[in-house]
């Protein structure tokens, strides 16, 4: 695990965050089968971000979800956040390098925080059970992602070349001193699409498989990211099924935020296509 770190410090409960289920309608379009925002990033597209280094998985799950919102939706001017700029922003959040809890980041994150070269923000944020699996799958094909909190085995961590080890649950599950979930092995990663069988994730500068069964049974927090900046347009319908301007509603009553950001109550998820799968 030398040229790998990890970052996410144990998951924070927060009774006042919105909840993405919530905001689905019952007649909200099911989610095709297969979904593949990650093939827009060229191979080798994908930076370390320092997680070799140090512990900032967090902040460089969200410059990958950048990239990838900006691939897919603006591929004739993608937007490509710099190591440096990663690295800028981890010291803000974490100054003694001990990682980041998900939630405070993602509170900064919307708040204010910016990253990338269009200093881009986040419009909001909604919890997502990760357990449920057409959830997180609506949060991946409607916002282009679903930002993912990990308590990775440590099968996993220990080996050699954990980007080698199949990501795939044994079948004794999720028990025993080496498949438990281990908080101290907190890891955050984008998941940006899936297939019946799999999940895609970006970690450690990569592309990498993960079976469904694996990731519900580490996963510990997920949250779907609405960017008006870089997912949501500003002239078009609100994702179908998806009520964003109560969602905006909601968000205002909780921060004192005004109900709506620019564009934000009638965007259209950029890449949105009802009833189309996505991916090769």
């Amino acid at each position: 695990m030398a040229k790998y770190q990890l970052g996410k410090k144990p998951r924070r409960v927060d009774p006042r965050t919105l909840r993405l289920a919530r905001y689905l309608a019952p007649d909200t379009p099911a989610p095709p089968p297969t979904v593949a925002w990650q093939t827009a990033t060229p191979s080798g597209g994908w930076g370390m971000d320092s997680n070799a280094t140090l512990g900032d998985c967090v902040v460089a799950a969200a410059a990958h979800q950048i990239e990838a919102w900006s691939d897919n939706a603006s591929p004739a001017a993608p937007e490509v956040v710099t190591e440096a700029q990663v690295v800028a922003l981890y010291r803000v959040v974490s100054p003694q390098n001990d990682g980041v809890v998900i939630l405070d980041f993602l509170k900064r994150w919307r708040a204010g925080v910016p990253l990338g070269p269009r200093s881009d923000v986040l419009s909001a944020f909604a919890a997502v059970n990760p357990a449920v699996t057409r959830e997180l799958q609506q949060s991946v094909y409607l916002f282009g992602g679903a930002f993912v909190g990990l308590e990775l085995p440590d099968a996993v961590v220990q080996a050699g070349d954990p980007l080698t080890v199949p990501w795939e649950l044994p079948p004794s599950g999720a028990v025993g001193p080496d498949w438990a979930p281990d908080p101290q092995n907190g890891h955050c990663v984008p998941v940006l699409g899936y297939t019946a069988d799999v999940v895609s994730l970006v970690t450690w500068g990569a592309v990498k498989t993960a079976s469904w069964a694996f990731l519900q049974a580490y996963c510990d927090e997920a949250y779907a990211l609405l960017s008006d900046a870089d997912w949501i347009e500003s002239g078009g319908r609100s994702p179908a099924g998806f009520d964003l301007a109560q969602l905006q509603t909601d968000l205002a009553a909780i921060t004192g935020a005004p109900s709506s950001t620019p564009g934000a109550t009638t965007g259209r998820s950029r890449g949105f296509r009802r009833g189309r799968s996505h991916g090769p």
